[in-house]
């Protein structure tokens, strides 16, 4: 039930120079191995089309190599999220406008945004089969990423929901019924609910988590649906109980003439106390409540038994005053208290890599491990290590390798090489050692060490825990060097610029 949401394999499709329109099977068949060593039993992927409608099989094609040749290598089932990457480049509201057209295909309330979509997701589906174990339709649609947190309306969030439902599971044609026993199994889970809800607390226009979903369950699509069929158009309830959302949504709803500013003040304190004072049990008794609540609205709507899909949950270790520690704590908080939960189908951590920014403050370090990457031309503004090679895999990776029973059946990877030795630099004609220090003792020997300058042919050492070089100088100049460090688990990388000047010794040395 233990899964990950992973990088998209969209993102690295032509990011090899030599091979612009092809898979990046490097960095997808390590991406792949290194889920296996975690123990991951599921991955979240999205699926993405830019453009016209001219280039969808192309676009999608981009995922074939990880659905049909990755995932299935490494025992991983993938819950696939169509979402607004399906429209890539569009504003999200599109899919919210209400209308009256009625379709001849899907019916009414169906407009040209929501038939291209329904279009685009029939097509991933039917392309797929049941080589995608489930699909998550929309993410976090009660607050969008837009000015005021906007929301989808409810209404329509149903509306697609439904007519998506129908279409896989009553298909209307010869060819479609035909793969009845696919269409019967596919799982399609609404949606992945915000804690925080739409707006602004407290303004005009706020909805709750809770209120979201009982407009959802009592909007016409669900109800009509329900009177036919006998149960609601889901397979499952997305929800995202992020602790800091749950925290933000704890201010007493009132009217706004009589929230006083006092009450306000005592929020914002209390707040700022939680960010200041970061406490992993904490967050999971806040999230444990919410579920709790969350699931009394389940039974108020008529659908008691729905199970969670907690399709995201994680923890950014660059956030205010967390750190990596923490995020372990967290995850095995998680582990215990949250995914044992009989009303939880599955639980998938956000996420695998860290992404853009990398630093500052709005720095995103979520990842369990954390891939290399520069701001540049590469899809999503930011290019990572060709072959998807880790720096750095932190505590919480091998927490999640301990609860899921990975740690006990298969070798340790490294966690991190640390390169030192030099920090002034270096001078022509002297000789330059250089040393390497793996982390965690524990790791499984023995490793290969591959040191690279520049565009040089690599120097290959195998060994133990530590490695070392020494390198002599026949010109000044800046030098870039490249370690990986790698045993039958995986590998981890580290780079480092050597400055080398000029020799200040008369007569010239000879190189040695």
């Amino acid at each position: 039930m233990y899964g990950m949401v992973i990088r998209d394999p969209w993102y690295d499709f032509g990011s090899i120079p030599a091979a612009p329109n092809a898979p990046n099977y490097a960095a997808q068949d390590l991406m792949g191995a290194m889920l296996e060593q975690l123990g991951v039993q599921w991955v979240r992927m999205e699926f993405h089309i830019e453009g016209s409608d001219l280039t969808i099989a192309e676009q999608i094609a981009r995922n074939d190599y990880f659905i049909y040749e990755v995932a299935p290598r490494h025992n991983l089932k993938i819950l696939g999220l169509l979402g607004y990457g399906l429209v890539r480049g569009q504003d999200p509201r599109i899919l919210g406008q209400v209308s009256f057209e009625v379709d001849p295909q899907y019916g009414p309330g169906i407009d040209q945004a929501k038939r291209i979509w329904l279009d685009r997701a029939q097509f991933v589906i039917n392309r797929y089969g049941d080589a995608v174990a489930a699909y998550q339709v929309l993410n976090e649609p009660n607050r969008l990423a837009t000015e005021w947190n906007a929301a989808l309306p409810p209404s329509e969030v149903a509306r697609l929901q439904t007519v998506l439902y129908r279409a896989v599971r009553h298909p209307t044609t010869a060819n479609d019924s035909n793969d009845a026993a696919w269409r019967s199994t596919v799982q399609l889970v609404l949606s992945g609910i915000q804690p925080a809800g739409s707006g602004q607390i407290n303004q005009f226009g706020h909805l709750s988590d809770a209120d979201y979903i009982r407009r959802l369950y009592t909007a016409a699509p669900f109800q009509d649906y329900f009177a036919e069929h006998g149960r609601f158009p889901l397979d499952g309830l997305g929800y995202h109980p992020y602790p800091l959302e749950v925290y933000r949504s704890t201010i007493p709803i009132t009217a706004p003439d009589t929230l006083t500013s006092a009450m306000i003040a005592t929020y914002e304190q209390d707040l700022q106390q939680i960010l200041a004072t970061p406490d992993p049990q904490r967050d999971i008794a806040i999230i444990t409540q919410r579920l709790d609540s969350i699931r009394a609205v389940l039974e108020e709507v008529g659908d008691p038994v729905q199970p969670f899909w907690i399709t995201e949950l994680g923890f950014n270790v660059a956030y205010g005053n967390q750190d990596a520690t923490m995020q372990a704590a967290f995850m095995q908080g998680l582990a215990s208290q949250i995914a044992p939960r009989p009303d939880v189908a599955r639980v998938f951590w956000f996420k695998y890599e860290d992404f853009p920014p990398a630093d500052g403050p709005d720095a995103q370090q979520w990842g369990v491990v954390r891939i290399p990457f520069e701001p540049g031309g590469c899809a999503g503004g930011a290019c990572y290590d060709i072959a998807g090679r880790p720096a750095l895999l932190r505590p919480a990776f091998f927490v999640y390798r301990e609860q899921s029973g990975a740690a006990a059946r298969l070798p340790e990877p490294p966690a991190q090489v640390t390169i030192w030795g030099e920090p002034g630099g270096a001078l022509v004609y002297e000789p330059t050692t250089l040393y390497a220090t793996v982390e965690r003792t524990s790791v499984a020997q023995p490793i290969t060490y591959t040191w690279q300058i520049n565009d040089e042919p690599p120097i290959v050492h195998t060994g133990g825990l530590t490695d070392s070089l020494t390198l002599h100088w026949s010109r000044p100049g800046t030098y870039h060097l490249t370690l990986e460090a790698r045993n039958t688990s995986g590998p981890v990388i580290s780079s480092r610029v050597l400055r080398v000047y000029p020799c200040r010794c008369w007569p010239p040395l000879r190189r040695v």
